[in-house]
């Protein structure tokens, strides 16, 4: 990946511009016991012994999924590791971006990890550790299109594509919609970042608005190009709930550990193929520190429980299924046929969005379940699936389903057909007289045979099975008596068990 500028700045006023990942689920509303204990998530952490990360795991190289569908990234990792320098069990939960500030407040979570920039809105009702990424905005456009962005004015002219619910979207509303330098048509908004840059190669937009690392991935990939260059400044930090002050000194504490001692700089050069420096890690500004009453967003979704088809669940090829899942309404909106189970990324099965059949109250739970079919061709296929809103804004945790169409078994290699092989039948050079012996010789191959038999056709037309009608060896002899005169046709049969027979004949003349 190409080299970017050094990872750390000291310049924290850049948070004011900054323009990754922002959270536009609909307006919380408070929850009616509103005193939190304070370190309630540290408490829980240092119980348990584990600490739970959400993460909305569709941002390379931040975060994403391998092949394996196992969580990895630059993100994916800092976690793990932090988790190891506290000495925790690190696990992760897949939360569509928009919900996820609002299950960290709400402590479904007990900590938000994806490329999130510190802004001052959030820090109104969330508590950030210190930064430990610096990244860069970038404009991207279609291979070979000339584009070229040095000001961010410049964007005006074009159909920008942005990940919906980041600071994209937002620093473009601020910086050019609401000054009136910018249409709001020419503003596209998107779920999933793939989606954006797929429309981009497809030429239904002209720039796409993204990270510097997710642009320079984007790049590597194909299709596209860097057209503009550090438009803005944006600054990462992890979320915390607020009222948990002893869990942000021990995170800070281990990033301050993962900075110093040089491991941070290592899992940039993996993970983003940039050189960092080891200068301290910045701080953010400081927030309200008087904890906000906990807050219960209208939308929100927490899974419960897979009902049917187990992760590694073994399909037939095309065969028909069904996944339900349990899920539980954790906002504070009732639901209604207007929210939507959608398919995210992944394989998608031939599975098609699904409405909510009735009304779901707060805290009810709901079995979602999606008609599927398995794939035809073997492999492990696996498709996330969320809820959305009636704005389309996804909300909770997302949910998968995993199956594996087996290959089918090697077939055994059938054994090929060998014709049987006579290598000599003989007998007499000449006429014999009545009286005289006839004498008989003969050898074939062993291989497969099943039988071997010896028979004498009579000048009458009779048959005379020889060597007392068992199978002849191999070489054998067989000498017969000339009675009577006449021509005796002498017949070797070999038969194999691969099919096929083969002959032999040797006629004898008997004169008086």
């Amino acid at each position: 990946m190409k080299a970017r500028p050094v990872l750390f700045v000291f310049l924290l006023v850049a948070i004011l511009a900054s323009a990754c990942r922002t959270n536009n689920a609909p307006t919380p509303a408070p929850v009616a016991s509103p005193t939190a204990a304070v370190d309630q998530v540290w408490n829980r952490v240092s119980s348990s012994g584990k600490i739970v990360f959400g993460s909305s795991i569709d941002y390379a190289p931040f975060e994403s999924y391998d092949p394996t569908f196992r969580p990895v990234g630059f993100d994916i990792a800092l976690a793990q590791e932090i988790g190891t320098r506290l000495g925790f069990q690190v696990e992760f939960r897949d939360i569509a971006f928009e919900s996820l500030l609002s299950t960290v407040q709400t402590g479904q979570v007990d900590a938000g990890i994806a490329a999130i920039s510190v802004t001052p809105d959030r820090q109104q009702t969330i508590d950030f550790s210190n930064i430990y990424f610096n990244d860069k905005t970038s404009a991207i456009s279609k291979q070979g299109s000339g584009i070229k962005i040095t000001f961010p004015n410049q964007l005006a002219s074009y159909r920008v594509g942005v990940q919906r619910g980041t600071t994209y979207e937002q620093w473009i509303k601020a910086t050019l919609i609401d000054p009136g330098l910018m249409p709001p048509t020419n503003l596209f908004t998107y779920q999933q970042p793939d989606h954006v840059v797929n429309d981009l190669k497809n030429g239904y937009i002209n720039v796409v608005v993204l990270g510097a690392e997710s642009a320079n991935q984007y790049v590597q990939a194909g299709g596209v190009e860097i057209s503009g260059e550090s438009l803005n400044s944006q600054l990462y930090g992890i979320a915390l709930a607020k009222g948990n002050p002893t869990l942000l000194a021990k995170v800070n504490a281990a990033l301050n550990q993962i900075q110093t001692d040089g491991t941070l700089s290592r899992l940039a050069s993996q993970y983003l193929g940039i050189n960092s420096g080891t200068q301290p890690l910045p701080t953010p500004p400081p927030s309200i520190s008087t904890p906000a009453p906990p807050q219960i967003p209208c939308d929100s979704m927490t899974f419960v429980a897979d009902l049917t088809v187990p992760d590694g669940t073994k399909m037939n090829p095309g065969q028909s299924f069904t996944k339900t899942w349990r899920i539980k309404n954790t906002g504070s909106c009732t639901w209604n046929s207007s929210y939507k189970f959608v398919f995210v990324q992944g394989t998608a099965m031939g599975g098609q969005p699904q409405s909510i059949n009735g009304n779901m109250s707060p805290s009810q739970t709901y079995d979602m379940s999606v008609p599927m079919t398995a794939p035809t061709q073997p492999g492990t296929y696996a498709g996330w699936w969320q809820l959305v809103n009636p704005q389309n804004v996804a909300l909770g945790t997302r949910v998968w389903v995993e199956i594996v169409v087996p290959a089918p078994p090697p077939q055994q290699p059938q054994p090929t057909a060998v014709a049987p092989s006579i290598q000599y039948f003989t007998g007499p050079q000449s006429a014999v007289q009545v009286g005289e012996v006839i004498p008989l010789r003969w050898a074939f191959s062993t291989a497969g045979v099943v039988s071997a038999k010896l028979t004498r056709t009579n000048p009458d037309g009779s048959v005379i099975a020889l060597y007392g009608g068992v199978d002849v060896p191999t070489p054998g002899t067989y000498e017969d008596l000339a009675a009577a005169p006449g021509t005796f046709t002498y017949t070797l049969a070999v038969s194999t068990e691969y099919g096929g027979t083969q002959t032999a004949n040797v006629v004898v003349g008997v004169v008086q």
